[in-house]
Order: C-alpha cells, then sequence, then structure tokens
C-alpha cells in the first residue's frame, strides 16, 4: 500500500504542465520501518527522451511523524511529454 501512495502524493506535492506522464517505475526501494505519515519528493535526475519528454527520476522518502527512520526509501521514475 506505501508504494501505491506515492505517485499521488507526487502529484499533490509537485505540478508539471504537460501533455501527457508515464509512471515508470521504481528503483531500490527499502522499507525500514511500518506505517506512512508524511512524504519528501527530491529530483534525483532529468533526462531528455525522444518526442518532447524528459525521464525524471525523483528521490522519494516516506517518513512517520516521531520516528528517526524513514518508513521507505525508493528512486520512482516518471516519464512527461509535453
Amino acid at each position: 500500500m506505501t508504494l501505491s501512495l506515492i505517485p499521488v502524493l507526487l502529484q499533490r506535492t509537485v505540478r508539471i504542465e504537460q501533455r501527457m506522464a508515464v509512471n515508470y517505475g521504481l528503483n531500490r526501494v527499502r522499507f525500514t520501518s511500518p506505517v506512512l505519515v508524511g512524504a519528501q519528493f527530491a529530483v534525483a535526475s532529468v533526462v531528455d527522451i525522444e518526442h518532447a519528454g524528459v525521464q525524471i527520476t525523483w528521490h522519494v522518502t516516506l517518513e512517520r511523524q516521531g520516528n528517526e527512520r524513514p518508513v521507505c526509501i525508493a528512486e520512482f521514475i516518471t516519464c512527461h511529454y509535453f
């Protein structure tokens, strides 16, 4: 369930004006603790792709309130066409 929330949280966090977006998948997923409360997104890389688009690799950290360690750390990959 935690991983299924990442696209929704990203959409609520970052607004990208685009013609189309594709959820391209996840890399390096680690669950370090149970229960989701908050999320942080940082862009790890942006690469140009064919047909006027970019592939963005997001560094995602899901945190639990009051816990020192994050709940989940992952790389989330999306493609955006403009």
